[in-house]
């Protein structure tokens, strides 16, 4: 996770406060141990919001960084996961910490191949909890306890079961039971996105947008890598869809605000 620590402001001797940020993870172990897809994908995506609240240039701490709207600071941070999949920056980083030689080509090739494979089902796991988060703050929480979550995502649940029942083409078993419910144990984007997570499905279009007429083939394009600082040092000043469009290089459409 990404905790801002400070964010970026104009003092009152005009000088300005240079950020803080904290990225607090889980390693393994072992040094030795490589990182699994999911743990890098991870690392990638709070590495998105650390940049992000690190550049920021705002006179105001209140923009600074990822403090705006949720589905403008999840941009970066699901743009930054591309990078995971991307050839040429994958075997400059991915090193073997014993024989330093990079990732085998056929290791880079599996992931991207498991990644087509499944993505499928992780965009609909994500459609799911996303209904089931909307469902449960589209109205008041009847008991606003544990127990009282449990049975409002129940209720949500049992509702898309209904609406949703694709029995036939699982056999016996409907589409949401193949994806599984949240848990609110495990699911907390119920508790601190607050009826916004649907926002993931949003930011995970934009950054391939954006992904596919920037870095993909060229991570390292200086050019677009200007349009990406100049866009991270606005912090959340200016969330605006035009601004995430504009990155492309490219005008953004009329109305695109």
């Amino acid at each position: 996770a990404q905790f801002t620590v400070r964010g970026s402001k104009i003092l009152a001797d005009g000088s300005r406060q240079v950020p803080r940020t904290a990225l607090v993870m889980g390693l393994p172990p072992s040094l030795d141990a490589p990182l699994s897809t999911a743990e890098a994908l991870t690392v990638l995506h709070e590495l998105g919001h650390t940049v992000h609240s690190l550049l920021s240039q705002t006179a105001l701490q209140h923009v600074s960084g990822t403090r705006g709207t949720v589905d403008f600071v999840e941009f970066p941070s699901h743009l930054f996961e591309h990078f995971l999949f991307e050839p040429e920056f994958m075997c400059a980083h991915a090193i073997d910490p014993k024989t330093q030689k990079p990732i085998p080509e056929q290791l880079l090739h599996d992931i991207q191949h498991r990644r087509k494979l499944v993505g499928h089902i992780e965009m609909s796991n994500t459609l799911l909890h996303s209904l089931v988060d909307h469902s449960l703050y589209v109205k008041p929480l009847g008991s606003p306890t544990i127990a009282g979550m449990q049975s409002a995502v129940d209720a949500s649940y049992a509702t898309l079961s209904k609406e949703h029942d694709l029995t036939g083409a699982f056999g016996n078993h409907r589409l949401v039971d193949f994806l599984s419910p949240p848990v609110p144990s495990k699911f907390d984007h119920l508790v601190h996105y607050s009826g916004t997570y649907f926002c993931y499905l949003l930011d995970k279009a934009l950054s391939c947008h954006v992904w596919d007429r920037t870095f993909k083939g060229d991570p390292y394009n200086k050019q677009a890598g200007d349009r990406l600082r100049n866009f991270l040092e606005l912090g959340s000043s200016e969330p605006r869809l035009g601004a995430i469009l504009e990155l492309t290089g490219e005008s953004a459409p009329i109305g695109s605000t």
